[in-house]
């Protein structure tokens, strides 16, 4: 017998030290997406580093098998590994056996029933990215990681916090992202100055912007949040910089403008990138003179002590380049760009159903192509949870599609929610919803969260070939045309056609075309069109 399983039988409570010679690789984790017995311990991981049985306690006196003992993963000495204690986890679950080429090999040992890729089976070979499901009883998401996350130079302390919930400043997550996130918002706070952050619409930029104040040493200073996008452009400079009494008309009162009211503070400037490159000018003056600015009406100059956090759901490049360069230190927002195709999809629900058999997924929307895929999922799925922002299904939905989800058992709606966080490494594990009325947040566990709603550019597979506008949809027929100019590099003698893109022959239609109306019966008129004139277009090859 090995040195390494005498010493699981001595101790079967394995300290983190025997770990401490294999942390600078990577190795298969079994995280916990979801238990019913156990739900505190949701997020908790396991090494699986030699072959080992997952059950409930510790073994008796005559297994000299190892157990599967999980933790929680922190950038901190994780403390006590323990195994399962729900009543519902046999003492001999599942046998797991990690081979050579990164996989994991899984047995059932057990009655109820092992779920993988889907299916029923007793046996079976999972990856990074896939689930083991125990029916009605666990879920565990196979992940590649180190044995422990790595050490937080710039968060000294670590932020302490109970395990799975938001941190002291509404961050939720224990995932790599999530703790990137905090030493990028750590660093920042620290730096002293002015920060972009980056991240796509709904995903906390403004949380991120007040961790980052609240850190720093103007945390006692005022906080002020506006949306650049709203400055009206023959009032800007008198919103940031404020006017003298009686300007420009006598009687006007004084007004001290932003800078004058965020002294000593934080300035946070929502949607940045939507302030058009001559406005952005206003601000240059003052973020690289030391606070100095010149109130309307007043012949002298001021200085306002303060720091400028600005938000834009838009790359970087998409900013003026020297006001660009006015910011030192970038935070990016992971959102759920991070796990699209990894369990995050986009409408999508008759060719991902069939992979969400006997599984639970979450449906995002009130519209009519919502109802639709919760119906289709409900003939697949083990339970579809419907997240509706909205108080009433019939407010978005046909009356007929309405009393379909009300009569299909497996179908749960969530009035007055919204998704406000994703779990999950290579894949998705759980998605965070919060209730709007109350604010109570709940995770619900899910391999696939399906999105009907809203619209967001997915194009990057074409980034770099087609001409895009500046959200990243894909420009076609009239709108490349400039000044009765063709596109750069076009080479037929003809304009191209109305859903043509700048390369001849590519067509786009639906939400990925620049200018669609973003809707379902848009993108069918648009599929439609755009068949005939492919069609047209072959006739001329």
């Amino acid at each position: 017998m090995s040195k390494s399983n005498s010493d699981t039988q001595s101790n079967p409570l394995l300290s983190w030290g025997q770990y401490r010679q294999k942390i600078d690789r990577d190795v298969l984790h079994l995280a916990i997406a979801w238990s019913c017995d156990e739900p505190r311990r949701i997020g908790e991981v396991a090494a699986i580093m030699e072959p080992c049985i997952l059950g409930r306690g510790l073994p008796p006196s005559d297994d000299s098998v190892p157990r599967t003992l999980f933790h929680q993963q922190r950038p901190v000495e994780p403390g006590r590994m323990a195994p399962l204690d729900g009543p519902h986890v046999s003492r001999r679950q599942l046998e797991l056996t990690p081979l050579r080429d990164g996989t994991l090999k899984v047995r059932s040992l057990s009655r109820r029933p092992l779920i993988l890729h889907g299916e029923i089976v007793e046996r079976g070979v999972v990856r990074p990215g896939d689930t083991v499901t125990v029916q009605d009883v666990l879920v565990l998401l196979v992940v590649q990681r180190r044995c422990r996350r790595p050490t937080l130079p710039i968060c000294s302390p670590v932020p302490v916090f109970p395990f799975g919930e938001a941190d002291a400043y509404g961050i939720v997550g224990e995932s790599s992202a999530a703790w990137a996130l905090r030493e990028a918002i750590a660093f920042a706070a620290s730096s002293g100055k002015h920060v972009l952050v980056l991240g796509e619409s709904g995903v906390g930029k403004e949380l991120a912007a007040r961790a980052i104040h609240a850190l720093s040493p103007r945390r006692d200073g005022p906080f002020i949040a506006r949306n650049a996008a709203t400055f009206p452009e023959s009032l800007i400079d008198s919103e940031l910089f404020g006017s003298a009494k009686s300007y420009p008309n006598v009687g006007s009162p004084e007004r001290p403008g932003l800078l004058g009211e965020v002294d000593g503070g934080t300035l946070f400037l929502d949607e940045i990138g939507e302030l058009p490159e001559r406005l952005q000018v206003h601000l240059l003056r003052v973020l690289d003179g030391g606070g100095e600015y010149q109130r309307l009406g007043e012949p002298f100059m001021r200085r306002a002590n303060f720091r400028l956090v600005a938000a834009t759901n838009r790359p970087a490049e998409a900013l003026k380049p020297d006001f660009l360069a006015r910011f030192k230190v970038q935070v990016e927002v992971p959102g759920l760009d991070r796990l699209v195709g990894a369990g995050v999809f986009y409408g999508a629900a008759m060719t991902e159903a069939a992979a969400v058999r006997n599984q639970d997924v979450v449906v995002v929307g009130g519209a009519n192509s919502a109802g639709q895929g919760a119906m289709f999922f409900s003939r697949y799925a083990r339970k579809v949870t419907m997240v509706i922002r909205g108080g009433s299904l019939a407010a978005g939905m046909s009356q007929y599609l309405v009393e379909r989800i009300g009569h299909t058992p497996n179908i749960h709606v969530r009035l007055n929610t919204k998704v406000t966080g994703v779990q999950g490494e290579a894949r998705l594990g759980g998605v965070e919803v919060t209730n709007t009325a109350t604010g109570t947040v709940e995770t619900i566990p899910a391999c696939g969260l399906f999105i009907f709603i809203g619209t967001a550019p997915r194009t990057d597979v074409v980034r770099d070939l087609v001409q895009l506008d500046a959200q990243g949809f894909i420009l076609t027929g009239p709108d490349l045309m400039t000044d009765g100019k063709r596109p750069r590099g076009w080479t037929l003698a003809r304009d191209p056609f109305l859903f043509e893109t700048s390369v001849p022959g590519i067509f786009a239609a639906g939400d990925a075309r620049s200018g669609s109306g973003k809707r379902v019966a848009s993108a069918v008129g648009e599929g439609s069109a755009t068949v005939r004139l492919v069609h047209s277009y072959l006739q001329t090859v």
